[in-house]
């Protein structure tokens, strides 16, 4: 069956954080749009973010999802031609004790991302990456207890209600596109890339296991995608 959209988690995964992607992935990117292929963005990062993102890229209709998936906003436009909700559960209580402590106790070494769901923390030093990391894995359990899950990244944490994640997005994305598991491949490197796995036919895991294929860095995956492609 023929691959009719192809999702891509962002940081770690088309490149590092704050990098810029390499050109001849971008290249391959919107090569795969004119052999019909839809490309989707999704990440732990605002949907405006992404749309920035989108332009630099010069996708042509992307398929944008923000905040792990919240919200999936069709074309790279503001406003957007279409916009999806994946949730209606926005930052609640919860999140916003936590997130009035963590200002308290941290201060101007930590940054939150601006966002309409989840809870994002960016740690300025490495001593307050370690202790932010401690202090919030530390309240998972209670967290987890109170509908959230915690994800630790390479360069921030998130807390996000147990209602969002990718697969979710993707779920609703294949609805809405009329797509089959099978006509899916979604490529990520981390935890909260595997609801996304389960709705897609082929995962690709970037130094990842547990997926259909574990490949070592983005230029070998896209060249795998472009050779899976090629004859459809």
């Amino acid at each position: 069956m023929a691959i009719r959209l192809i999702i891509f988690d962002v940081d770690d995964t088309l490149a590092p954080p704050n990098t810029p992607i390499n050109r001849s992935v971008a290249e391959v990117l919107k090569k795969l749009e004119t052999r019909g292929i839809r490309i989707c963005l999704i990440s732990g990062k605002p949907v405006s973010y992404l749309s920035g993102l989108a332009r630099q890229l010069g996708l042509q209709e992307p398929i944008l999802s923000g905040e792990n998936g919240a919200i999936v906003y069709y074309s790279k436009d503001f406003p957007p031609k279409q916009s999806l909700v994946v949730t209606t559960v926005e930052e609640g209580k919860v999140l916003e004790e936590l997130k009035s402590n963590i200002i308290r106790d941290y201060g101007d070494t930590v940054w939150i991302q601006p966002n309409q769901f989840n809870l994002t923390i960016f740690p300025r030093t490495e001593k307050t990456k370690i202790d932010l990391f401690q202090y919030v894995i530390g309240r998972s359990a209670e967290l987890y207890a109170q509908g959230f899950k915690t994800y630790r990244h390479s360069d921030s944490i998130e807390v996000v209600s147990s209602e969002i994640n990718k697969g979710a997005a993707l779920r609703k994305i294949r609805t809405f596109e009329n797509l089959k598991k099978e006509e899916v491949v979604a490529v990520g490197d981390g935890e909260n890339d595997i609801p996304m796995f389960s709705e897609a036919g082929i995962s690709i895991g970037i130094k990842m296991t547990g997926t259909t294929y574990s490949l070592r860095d983005i230029e070998e995956a896209i060249r795998f995608i472009w050779d899976l492609t090629e004859e459809q």
